[in-house]
């Protein structure tokens, strides 16, 4: 996975909010971020996912946002 961190980040979740979306223990989500160790197959795939259902989440959520400011207008 690269750069977990940074996406991590850039979606604003903690660490126990990601491990908790991808049902991955937390202190694997800090390791690897430390570089100490390395995810497996079944975290990295359910990280990505998470990752991906949390940027369709916030997408969705702007959507939402700019066409309640669309009618208003």
């Amino acid at each position: 996975m690269t750069d977990l961190k940074r996406a991590r980040v850039a979606l604003r979740l903690s660490q126990s909010a990601l491990a908790r979306l991808a049902g991955v223990p937390r202190v694997h989500v800090c390791l690897h971020e430390l570089g100490d160790r390395p995810l497996n197959a079944q975290e990295e795939s359910r990280i990505e996912a998470a990752i991906r259902q949390e940027t369709e989440r916030l997408q969705k959520a702007a959507r939402t946002i700019l066409a309640a400011d669309d009618h208003e207008a």
